[in-house]
């Protein structure tokens, strides 16, 4: 869906809650609303910090399994915000959208969990900002809520699926036309990929900067390792989100498998061939340089 973005609302959160509101002033709305506020307040918090092609949505569909870590979805996403507030949380504000996701998407020992990339965390800080209410500010609070910073080591790999997906529309192996969009070929196209490489190292970098400043110690997690254990990756987290345990129930299948093909990894190969020294700079300096930098010192 696009959305059509005014001067008086120049974020995208507030655009699509402001689209919605002639839907949210209706009284079912009001009634939906109110049931909803009914069911008490989650415990527990905490916020998976993530940047794309992550491995972020299985990561949501193990946690959600676990039936004690809550649904965490990417709540805040504007491309998937316009479904949601239609469909099932007509809201008048960002307030009220925070609310009802955070009553209605923990788990019945209280725990909520929510996935951001680092732009939709600055979205979310600045509608909160607009509200001008004293107590909005508290809603997303990283500092008294449990983080968890999930990342992928080959930044490469994760560069070429991000311009994959975007290229093909062929996202998650379980989106419904997985099948159809598999099957559409992607050509070499090296500024494209370095325009997405770059994009993930900015979300990297505004994550890095974001704890450093607010003095958290964030869970560390990689794609890699969830992929080769998943079972321990989803160990780690209940012992970081809800104390100790030594055991978890072992879940062997899940819908989410990886997509990457041999197109892909011929593209990764061929970008590493061709920009080595380019790519090294870009390791070593990961969270600790901006975009701007970044492509300033490698002539992009």
């Amino acid at each position: 869906m696009t959305q059509t973005i005014t001067k008086k609302t120049q974020n995208k959160i507030l655009q699509v809650l402001s689209d919605f509101q002639e839907l949210a002033l209706l009284d079912k709305s009001r009634n939906v609303i109110k049931s909803y506020q009914q069911l008490s307040l989650p415990i527990n918090e905490y916020t998976i910090c993530i940047t794309p092609r992550s491995g972020s949505s299985w990561l949501t569909e193990i946690l959600s399994k676990t039936k004690i870590l809550g649904n965490p979805e990417e709540w805040f996403n504007p491309g998937n915000l316009p479904g949601i507030i239609q469909n099932h949380y007509p809201c008048l504000d960002v307030i009220e959208y925070f609310d009802c996701i955070k009553r209605t998407q923990c788990t019945e020992n209280k725990v909520f969990g929510m996935e951001l990339s680092f732009f939709q965390y600055q979205l979310v800080c600045e509608a909160l900002e607009k509200t001008k209410n004293d107590s909005s500010l508290s809603l997303l609070n990283l500092e008294k809520n449990k983080s968890i910073y999930l990342y992928r080591l080959d930044l490469v790999a994760q560069a070429v699926s991000l311009y994959r997906a975007v290229e093909t529309g062929m996202f998650h192996s379980a989106q419904k036309n997985a099948s159809e969009k598999a099957l559409i070929d992607f050509d070499y196209s090296e500024d494209k990929i370095w325009n997405w490489l770059i994009h993930i190292l900015q979300q990297e970098f505004g994550w890095q900067q974001s704890f450093s400043k607010k003095g958290i110690s964030p869970l560390c997690l990689t794609y890699e390792e969830m992929w080769s254990n998943p079972n321990l990756t989803k160990l780690r987290i209940i012992n970081h989100v809800l104390g100790k345990s030594n055991q978890v129930d072992e879940i062997s299948s899940y819908n989410h498998t990886k997509i990457a093909n041999s197109k892909s990894n011929e593209i990764v190969t061929k970008f590493y061939e061709n920009n080595s020294e380019k790519i090294e700079f870009c390791l070593k300096n990961r969270g600790k340089v901006n975009a701007t930098q970044i492509k300033k010192e490698l002539a992009l």
